[in-house]
């Protein structure tokens, strides 16, 4: 089998130019599919298709012509070609075309005589209305503000391209009719008889005929087998570059694709996407009243930031900055490593193409600098873990160190367990620097009381509500009353000087019915909350199965690919008819003026793929691997197991601590389905998969070096 594979990657190294040129029609009509819409040869499809073939033959061929210089030992091709067609079959599964559109489809509707009357208002193609005059009509039809209706046998069809998403808008209530209603060849009966009158709509997703989903599949594999064969090669011949003093900043260069990529979706989505959340910030940093519900810290540089100008564009750009500068400065460190530049900006490529990050990082949320801070600790982790813990004998690091944890504490309340446990961590792992990691871990406690304590005294910064603050208590009371656990007396009168027991309210997705309840008590478990503390441990020990389900049911963000609650990704929504054709921000407030967009043209098609990635009903594939914390997650776990295979090194796992504490904390204290919650994870995520193109390509050449002395000896 294996010298099967490595014939055929040497029919494919050695004839280049011709698997160049088959690849570069099979990405470019690989792409033409994705992009495809009711117009099949539009200007814009032969732009797409033209301008990707001439890429992808450009680009390969200038790999090629360094492969050839640099050379590439053959005995690696089974290596590279098992990985890149593993890599093309999952790309090819998982990423979906508009294939629907290559087909044409009918639909008919037939009015039953004699079951009443048939009101029927239009088709929708999933991207808008179809016109009626496109409409094939048979019988005797009456046309009035814009419906159809009938009482006889008559029918309706339509012939035309359109995507799998297809609903069809009829009227129900009394003395209405049964349909039949045929699916491009799918037939069914629609009663629309109601006892009160209103619009129903009728979705239903097209099939895509099996040849033309092979078609797609078979060139999607063979592009990215071959495209990802001849990049991997390409790394893989690079020569270990000379390693020599760096000037000072030279990692800023990798800053850029990605300020570039942000900047623009800033552009598109101006002056920045802004939930509720945001708004309450933004008015509590100029109305200068500050409460820690939402991090007060984080109000503060809002209030910073906008002293400079006034403009929630400032706050994105900001994000902006600090984003790229830590993940430049990551590659930049792997470079000092000995990492190839090209390698480098491979992986700023991968941080600037990420639709998930076009879209996180210009919203404003505390999660953004909270997800780059955790992203951050765990570059300087692998810092610590590549100089066996000696990168922590400087004082200048020390404190970098110490920073960090700060601001992964203060911009979130959860961050606080993740600030605590790396030093204690580090603490344990490294011995010999054991005096430093206390250090830091007394400086960050130092930091922190300046600015929780003298510091938000100063600026009569109002704590949490009791609402907020014991909310995961109140939670897990609310668990054991609907899964009717056996109270005592004592517990019931408890319990009810809270909530009146009739009152308590449990939802598996989110705390907020419990923690909004108009019937709680604050000043009860303000006054005492040691007594409720205790109530909710008797509980558990009573009986832990509440709890237990408590947990798994609002913590499946973190731990479900397929969780039983619909997540919350964005403030963005799709509105096709409205002008713009989005919102971005969920109402306005002083000093918001609401959208403004600099590039309105690129806002409809842009939010077009974004909504139907948040839909599961849609391009299901993407919106797993964009929105699915646990996707992240299994990704993450599987590219460590990798490294640890490659570095046989158990120290490694202290690069996984900062995720693997925040997917903890998550699992047990979540408090609502929102997807930014574990955007850290998908960040180290990313930064993990630049790990592994390093350590791979390191490790070959380790293996090439050791073969050539054992060759000379």
């Amino acid at each position: 089998m294996i010298n099967r594979i490595r014939r055929i990657s040497i029919i494919l190294f050695n004839y280049a130019h011709l698997s160049i040129l088959l690849m570069s029609i099979c990405g470019s009509f690989w792409i033409y599919c994705l992009t495809v819409e009711e117009n099949l040869i539009s200007r814009r499809s032969l732009a797409i298709v033209l301008g990707s073939f001439f890429f992808f033959v450009f680009t390969a061929n200038q790999m090629i012509a360094a492969i050839k210089k640099y050379g590439f030992p053959q005995k690696h091709l089974n290596k590279v070609l098992i990985p890149a067609f593993l890599l093309s079959v999952f790309f090819a599964m998982f990423i979906p075309g508009s294939l629907s559109y290559l087909q044409t489809r009918i639909i008919s509707i037939e009015s039953i005589p004699g079951t009443g009357e048939i009101l029927f208002e239009g088709i929708n193609n999933g991207d808008k209305d179809i016109p009626h005059s496109q409409f094939v009509l048979t019988g005797d039809w009456d046309y009035k503000n814009a419906q159809f209706s009938t009482n006889t046998a008559a029918g309706i069809t339509w012939t035309g391209r359109t995507s799998n998403q297809i609903s069809l808008t009829f009227q129900k209530g009394p003395g209405m009719g049964t349909a039949r209603i045929s699916w491009d060849g799918s037939v069914e009966e629609r009663s629309f008889q109601a006892d009160e009158s209103s619009q129903i709509i009728l979705y239903k997703t097209l099939p895509v005929n099996i040849f033309i989903k092979i078609i797609y599949f078979s060139t999607g594999t063979f592009f990215f087998t071959v495209f990802i064969c001849i990049l991997l090669c390409y790394v893989i011949s690079l020569p270990a570059p000379i390693l020599k003093k760096n000037s000072k900043g030279f990692w800023l260069k990798y800053a850029i694709p990605m300020i570039f990529t942000f900047s623009l979706m800033l552009m598109i989505y101006y002056p920045g996407i802004m939930s509720g959340d945001s708004l309450v910030q933004w008015t509590q940093a100029h109305n200068f009243q500050l409460t820690d519900q939402h991090p007060a810290f984080h109000t503060l540089l809002i209030w910073l930031i906008t002293r400079i100008w006034d403009n929630p564009a400032a706050i994105v750009i900001s994000q902006i900055l600090f984003f790229s500068i830590v993940v430049s400065w990551g590659i930049g460190n792997l470079q000092k490593k000995g990492m190839p530049p090209v390698i480098g900006w491979l992986i700023s490529i991968l941080f600037a193409v990420s639709p998930v990050n076009w879209l996180t990082v210009i919203t404003i949320w505390k999660d953004i600098p909270y997800s780059v801070s955790l992203l951050w600790l765990t570059i300087i982790l692998f810092e610590v873990y590549s100089t066996n813990g000696k990168w922590l004998e400087k004082i200048r690091n020390s404190v970098l160190l110490s920073i960090c944890v700060l601001l992964i504490s203060l911009f979130r309340h959860n961050g606080l367990p993740v600030a605590i446990l790396i030093p204690v961590l580090l603490v344990l792992m490294f011995r010999k620097q054991r005096k430093w990691s206390i250090a830091i871990l007394l400086l960050f406690c130092i930091f922190r009381w300046m600015v929780t304590g003298p510091l938000y005294q100063k600026l009569e910064v109002e704590p949490m509500t009791a609402n907020y603050q014991y909310a995961t208590i109140l939670y897990h009371i609310a668990a054991h009353l609907e899964q009717k656990s056996i109270l005592t007396n004592q517990q019931s009168n408890e319990i009810n000087e809270l909530i009146p027991l009739d009152n308590w309210e449990y939802s598996p997705c989110s705390i907020d019915p419990i923690m909004w309840n108009p019937h709680l008590d604050q000043a009860k478990i303000s006054n005492n909350p040691l007594k409720f503390f205790q109530l909710a441990f008797q509980l558990f020990l009573q009986d832990p199965i509440p709890d237990l389900k408590a947990v798994a049911d609002i913590g499946s963000l973190v731990y479900s690919v397929n969780p039983q609650c619909k997540p919350y990704i964005s403030p963005l929504v799709y509105k096709p008819t409205a002008n713009p054709p989005a919102s971005w921000i969920d109402f306005t407030v002083d000093g918001i003026k609401g959208e403004q967009s600099k590039i309105p043209e690129l806002v409809a098609p842009l939010t077009k793929f974004f909504d139907r990635t948040f839909s599961l009903n849609s391009l299901t594939s993407l919106h797993f691997l964009f929105w699915c914390p646990a996707i992240y997650l299994i990704i993450l776990l599987l590219i460590f197991l990798l490294l640890l295979r490659i570095e046989k090194k158990w120290t490694l796992i202290l690069i996984l601590g900062p995720a693997f504490i925040q997917s903890l904390i998550m699992l047990l204290f979540n408090v609502a389905q929102d997807v930014r919650f574990q955007y850290g994870v998908y960040l180290i995520m990313e930064y993990f998969i630049g790990l592994f193109m390093f350590f791979f390509w390191k490790n070959l050449h380790k293996r090439e070096k050791d073969s050539q002395q054992s060759a000379r000896k």
